[in-house]
């Protein structure tokens, strides 16, 4: 039932069968379809929204049409998620979950709680989350602020090593640190785009220093010189020492992008790239690669294209010193669209790739 209405009891959703629970948070994790009931639904005004649950693990879509070749798991999920809506711009809820059945893994908890606190003031928004399994407990703080030209997104996260949802594994388990995101649109022709996530592996860290903090950094900008050609920049670092298997790797990439008019509207590319990995508990993976792509793309008829590209590598493998120059050549056709005035769509692609030079281990190819 979809925005039902019985009597006084009016726009709730009521689901059986194959369902998967309609929230999501730390104690929730990813919550898997279960066979059971739902029922969603407003209440006291719009002032305050539950989900309730309750169903059997582990089905699947099509689970139970062969009974006979599928063991019935017995496991159990059920919950609650409340959400309270003081204002428009506060708001608190609340999960409790409650897991049960001889089929359950012995390993995880029985229940997990969520509590939650969110706010809006202007342009910035807050908001912070706290699960505790029985046994531990995982925080995260995040805030964004929004204007014309810039959007700025912060998240500070503490979730302990031994924490678990309700499912099991979770969502950066055992991490303290932050991840910052800052866009920036200083006019309509350049975009920005920033992402630093710095954090302490707690649960596998470095066996040389287990207080390290890993640090993955992306840099992305986008320049559009006119209506037909832009400019992009790009770098990425991931620095990962506080990791039980170290490494370090960078990426600087320069690409123009530019359209063509003849007969018919060439779209066309090329793409500068340099690659450095280094591996400090595997040095045979330790490489230096220089690398140029290009390539075009036209309209052949219809939704028909036709696409050509080329890619040449100069690598070196830092621990033999060994050089080569893997290359690859990539041609082909695709066709996409409706089919007629039909709800159907259809998607072709025929693709003919041909790979030189190959052989080293870290070719790419």
């Amino acid at each position: 039932l979809t925005e039902a209405k019985l009597g006084p009891f009016k726009d709730f959703y009521l689901r059986g069968y194959e369902l998967y629970p309609g929230f999501s948070n730390l104690a929730a994790g990813g919550l898997s379809s279960v066979r059971g009931a739902m029922i969603e639904s407003p209440a006291f005004n719009d002032t305050i929204e539950y989900t309730a649950f309750w169903g059997r693990e582990g089905t699947g879509k099509f689970a139970g049409l062969s009974p006979g070749l599928q063991k019935i798991r017995r496991a159990y999920l059920e919950g609650i998620d409340l959400n309270y809506f003081r204002r428009e711009d506060l708001s608190y809820g609340v999960s409790v979950l409650h897991g049960y059945g001889r089929d359950r893994p012995a390993r995880l908890n029985d229940y997990a709680y969520d509590a939650r606190w969110s706010s809006h003031s202007g342009n910035a928004g807050y908001r912070y989350e706290v699960a505790y399994d029985t046994e531990t407990i995982a925080h995260l703080f995040s805030g964004d602020y929004t204007a014309p030209k810039i959007k700025y997104i912060l998240e500070l996260r503490n979730i302990d090593k031994y924490f678990l949802n309700i499912m099991g594994e979770t969502w950066r388990r055992g991490e303290l640190g932050g991840l910052f995101t800052l866009n920036l649109a200083p006019n309509d022709k350049l975009n920005i785009f920033n992402h630093l996530d710095v954090y302490q592996d707690r649960l596998f860290p470095s066996l040389e220093n287990d207080n390290r903090w890993n640090q993955d950094y992306n840099f992305n900008t986008r320049y559009t010189i006119d209506p037909t050609a832009s400019l992009r920049m790009n770098y990425t670092l991931q620095n990962d020492l506080g990791k039980i298997s170290e490494s370090r790797y960078q990426s600087a990439n320069l690409g123009l992008s530019k359209a063509f008019h003849f007969v018919r509207t060439i779209s066309s590319f090329i793409d500068y790239r340099h690659q450095e990995r280094k591996n400090f508990s595997n040095h045979s993976s330790d490489y230096i690669n220089e690398n140029i792509s290009a390539g075009v793309r036209f309209n052949l008829i219809g939704e028909l294209y036709y696409f050509l590209d080329q890619q040449w590598n100069w690598l070196t493998e830092r621990f033999t010193g060994a050089h080569s120059q893997p290359r690859a050549t990539g041609t082909g056709l695709d066709l996409s669209g409706q089919i007629l005035n039909s709800p159907f769509y259809e998607r072709l692609r025929f693709i003919y790739r041909n790979e030189e030079d190959s052989a080293s281990p870290l070719s790419f190819l």
